[in-house]
Parts: structure tokens; C-alpha cells; sequence
């Protein structure tokens, strides 16, 4: 009975006893890694990591974002916006690795890769899936030398994100 019920409060507020986070029309929500703060307006979801006392105010940075699917399958989006699109669109785009998981029960695929922005050099993940006709894409962005300390949180949200269709909310 005792384990029934940690299960319960762990599902029903999140990692550590955190609340989930949800957009404006409580159809994307997540639940925010220790320190992370939300910085979304709207439908898009945001979520800043600083380091105050440091010469690098920035640590790291995760968006949701959506667009429709206009029918188009994973692999057809994945193959249009990332394999295609991210090398003419990107800046300094290198790509590190790619593969296939899951968000939200849904099969997703990611890319790990470099990218630079007025000459500073970012580390970035962008993780994509379909759910309901919508693509949803999850763009998470660090400077390099903090990536591999906040890539357990960036992991942490990803796999917290909860999708509603428009007819369960509210």
C-alpha cells in the first residue's frame, strides 16, 4: 500500500515532489529540472538555466515548439528540417550523433550537434515527435564546457514531458 502510494505522489507531482509545468493552453507540460527556471509565454515552453556568479551568465537553454505535421510522417520531417535543413540553416552546424527514443509513449528522433552564433560555439540536442498530427520539437542548447554537466537535467525534462490533446484538457 505504502509503495502504491509514493507511486502515486511521484506520478502526480513530478520528480522531487515538482509540479508540472504546462503552457498557456495546458497542452505541453514538463516538469522542470532543480534550478531551472521557466521563462514561456504563450504555447511555447521555456526554460533557462543561469549561472549567476559566473563569467558565462547563460548554462543552458530548453524550448518546446510546435508546428503541424500538414500529414507528413517523422521520418519525412526528420529527413526535411534536420538531414536537409539543419546544414544550410544552422550556423557552424556539426553534427555529433543521432538516433531514435521515445517521448510521451510516442517514437521520437534526436541529433546531438555544434553550433556557433556570433562567434560563441554552442552545444545543442533537438529531439522530434508526432502526436495527434502536431510535430513537436524540443530544442536544448548549452555552451560546450557546461553541456556535460546540465545533459542529465536536459534528459530529465525530456523524458518528464506530458502531451494533451486539445479535447482532454481542462
Amino acid at each position: 500500500m505504502n509503495k502504491i502510494l509514493i507511486f502515486l505522489l511521484l506520478t502526480t507531482y513530478g520528480t522531487f515532489g515538482q509540479n508540472i509545468v504546462w503552457n498557456e493552453s495546458e497542452t505541453i507540460g514538463l516538469v522542470p529540472a532543480k534550478k531551472w527556471t521557466s521563462t514561456s509565454e504563450g504555447d511555447n515552453l521555456n526554460f533557462r538555466l543561469t549561472a549567476p556568479f559566473s563569467s558565462d551568465p547563460f548554462k543552458g537553454n530548453l524550448g518546446i515548439s510546435t508546428a503541424p505535421t500538414l500529414n507528413w510522417t517523422l521520418d519525412e520531417l526528420w529527413t526535411e528540417y534536420v538531414t536537409k535543413g539543419f546544414p544550410v540553416s544552422v550556423n557552424g552546424y556539426k553534427k555529433i550523433d543521432e538516433g531514435e527514443s521515445s517521448v510521451d509513449g510516442q517514437k521520437s528522433r534526436w541529433i546531438e550537434f555544434y553550433s556557433e552564433n556570433q562567434g560563441i560555439k554552442f552545444q545543442g540536442y533537438s529531439e522530434i515527435f508526432i502526436k495527434d498530427n502536431v510535430m513537436y520539437i524540443v530544442t536544448l542548447t548549452s555552451i560546450p564546457k557546461y553541456y556535460d554537466d546540465i545533459e542529465s537535467d536536459f534528459k530529465e525534462m525530456i523524458n518528464s514531458i506530458r502531451i494533451k490533446t486539445v479535447a482532454n484538457t481542462k
